[in-house]
């Protein structure tokens, strides 16, 4: 069978055709419907002075974890700084953090995080010259990462500042595509139910076009 001419659109009932572009749409307009959020919860992991938060986010679309012994696995670290009264301060062992006039940016929730650029960044220091991470504050980090078969991907780290530091949960996007701080599943069904509307118009209107053709 020559399958090229078979899928040809002119040779596609209006039917076919409707279901071929909902599938098609779903794929190139819509990707990250696609995509997942893989989200680990922490009960809070925190540090002092001489203490870490190691933290895995996870790899090849599996859950990750925090801890204060170091572990193999560990993509950022976290810890107050022994220098100056101690200041807070996230590394990426191999991945990076995004920024903001130097330093690490403090994203609200629901914002799109896509890019990073620092190995290692303070979220203040005692004299509060950061007001994004002012202390008390709890916002996200955004960061990207190498998560094994996804290759780089981006994420948030969920991080209250004060009196220490403290990680309640993180997040990564399997795609590499952009991912909204603090968000924990991709709204997957909003998508779903555009392509099941557009099938159920398709259905419609042939039937429609049908009839009309019978009783002509």
């Amino acid at each position: 069978m020559n399958f090229r001419v078979f899928l040809r659109p002119a040779r596609l009932k209006p039917l076919g055709r409707l279901t071929l572009l909902a599938v098609l749409l779903s794929f190139t307009v819509f990707p990250s419907a696609w995509a997942v959020i893989v989200f680990t919860d922490v009960v809070g992991v925190g540090a002092g002075g001489p203490d870490k938060i190691y933290v895995d986010l996870g790899e090849s679309g599996a859950g990750g974890s925090a801890s204060n012994s170091f572990f193999a696995a560990t993509d950022f670290q976290l810890y107050m700084f022994a220098s100056n009264n101690y200041r807070p301060l996230i590394e990426g062992l191999g991945a990076s953090i995004a920024s903001d006039n130097g330093w690490a940016k403090n994203f609200s929730f629901g914002s799109s995080i896509s890019t990073s650029d620092n190995g290692s960044l303070f979220l203040n220091d005692p004299s509060g010259s950061n007001p994004n991470w002012a202390y008390g504050t709890r916002g996200y980090l955004g960061v990207q990462f190498t998560a094994g078969t996804n290759g780089l991907v981006n994420g948030w780290i969920d991080v209250l500042y004060g009196p220490y530091l403290t990680v309640y949960g993180f997040a990564y996007e399997t795609s590499g595509g952009p991912i909204a701080a603090g968000a924990t599943a991709i709204p997957e069904p909003a998508t779903a139910t555009l392509a099941v509307g557009l099938l159920a118009a398709g259905v419609v209107l042939y039937l429609k076009r049908r009839e009309q053709a019978r009783a002509a």
